[in-house]
């Protein structure tokens, strides 16, 4: 009985120092997601992400991800307001506007969020699609000035 309690201590206090050495390794962020509010976000099944928050003190953040890098960048007001009624035009375009998608089983190319509204773009709705380079051609635009 002692040698199985001294034989799980041990097991026990291992996996506490190899788990406490792996957290050391963790990079922090001082962007906390529950005081900012995501005002849009732009998902590809790529693995291209683009997103943009809004923090408590009227700060705008625009992260994008492509592949394996992720990148967060503050960028200006007005920049983000322009931004936001750009998108906002052409998500309102791409909903109701063009043709619903009506085959049978969806691929999906984008998955738009806009204040709780969803909207999928398959990879054969040609039309949303040259929509969608537009909107992500104004991403990079405004990522890059």
């Amino acid at each position: 009985m002692k040698k199985l309690f001294l034989y799980i201590f041990a097991l026990a206090l291992s996996t506490h120092s190899f788990a406490f050495k792996q957290y050391k390794r963790l990079k922090t962020s001082n962007f906390d997601l529950r005081s900012a509010t995501l005002i849009l976000s732009i998902e590809s099944t790529k693995g291209e992400s683009h997103h943009l928050y809004k923090s408590v003190g009227d700060e705008y953040f625009i992260d994008l991800k492509k592949k394996d890098k992720s990148e967060r960048r503050r960028i200006s007001n007005t920049k983000a307001l322009d931004y936001d009624k750009f998108f906002v035009s052409q998500f309102i375009h791409l909903k109701y506007s063009l043709p619903n998608f009506k085959g049978k089983s969806c691929s999906k190319s984008f998955t738009l969020s806009m204040r709780g509204e969803l909207q999928n773009i398959c990879k054969s709705e040609k039309d949303k699609l040259v929509v969608m380079n537009k909107v992500i051609k104004r991403i990079e635009e405004i990522y890059i000035k």
